[in-house]
């Protein structure tokens, strides 16, 4: 016999309206007042209740006067799930009862599409060439398809406080790479002005399946995936490319 444990719950929409101020403590009635300062208060716990209430709420979404609320809240509070931000968004567009909780939502829904649709290039934004020095020096190591600086890994990075400069250092590692199969290439990336550095970085576990370059409000973005390296600024300049032999790894 099929059975859930929703069914011993015998007010799914009591539950979810608890289980929503539990995690953002504020009652339902109360959100829309000072609605800007408590759609980006930070909420350290209550990602997991929210998700749980959104969940619940969906057969009942259209009875519940804060599932708007609930969505952009959860929405803004969730980080790199961008699949589930986007239905969240397009939720809380469709439910939202204040003009003005509304129209931000709707902003904020248009930059993040602008965001995704630049990330999602390959190699280098076209647009983006003219305001990289040097970018000739990539030609050949990056392209528009997935395999930019595929197999390198992270070399070396420096981070200069005082002149706000960062410069990584990448290898490209694979032998393949090379003209004659003997030689890797360290590619330096100079960044500086502005810069923002997201890294989640182990070490030894540096590797590079691909790369990509864009333009985003101003700024230029260059992201190393799978290690986890995004770095924008205000000025990107390509170092001289040097050849090294390449090492073979024993076994």
């Amino acid at each position: 016999m099929k059975s859930s444990a929703t069914s011993f719950i015998t007010d799914v929409k009591g539950y979810v309206k608890a289980l929503f101020e539990d995690a953002v403590g504020k009652p339902t009635e109360s959100m829309e007042d000072k609605w800007e300062e408590f759609l980006n208060r930070k909420t350290s716990d209550s990602v997991a209740k929210m998700t749980l209430a959104y969940e619940l709420a969906q057969p009942y979404k259209d009875e519940l006067p804060f599932y708007g609320l609930l969505c952009i809240k959860l929405c803004f509070c969730l980080y790199k799930n961008f699949v589930m931000k986007r239905e969240l968004y397009e939720e809380a567009l469709k439910h939202l009862n204040n003009p003005a909780i509304l129209e931000y939502a709707q902003l904020n829904y248009e930059v993040f599409c602008e965001i995704r649709e630049a990330e999602n290039v390959k190699g280098i934004q076209p647009q983006a060439r003219k305001y990289i020095q040097n970018v000739e020096r990539l030609d050949g190591l990056m392209g528009d398809d997935d395999w930019n600086l595929h197999d390198g890994v992270i070399h070396s990075m420096h981070y200069d406080r005082e002149k706000d400069e960062l410069t990584v250092v990448v290898d490209t590692y694979c032998s393949t790479w090379s003209a004659n199969g003997n030689e890797t290439y360290l590619v330096p990336f100079h960044f500086s002005d502005s810069v923002n550095i997201e890294c989640d970085l182990d070490a030894y576990n540096d590797y590079i399946w691909t790369s990509r370059i864009y333009l985003l409000n101003g700024f230029i973005y260059v992201e190393f995936d799978s290690v986890y390296l995004k770095i924008s600024s205000k000025s990107l300049s390509i170092g001289e490319i040097v050849a090294v032999q390449h090492q073979k790894e024993e076994v």
